[in-house]
């Protein structure tokens, strides 16, 4: 499964697609798979400490 990993706090720099294992699901959970997200204005200026 690809992922997006962040490494530390701050810009993209910390941010890289990896492929990472599959999740092994437990009876009492369940997998959510994300089409698409998004981000706006004030989530890109707290996520860059602007």
């Amino acid at each position: 499964m690809r992922a997006i990993v962040t490494t530390e706090y701050g810009s993209v720099e910390f941010s890289e697609q990896q492929e990472i294992e599959n999740t092994v699901i437990q009876s009492d959970e369940i997998l959510i798979h994300i089409y698409a997200s998004s981000v706006n204005s004030v989530g890109w200026k707290i996520r860059n400490s602007i």
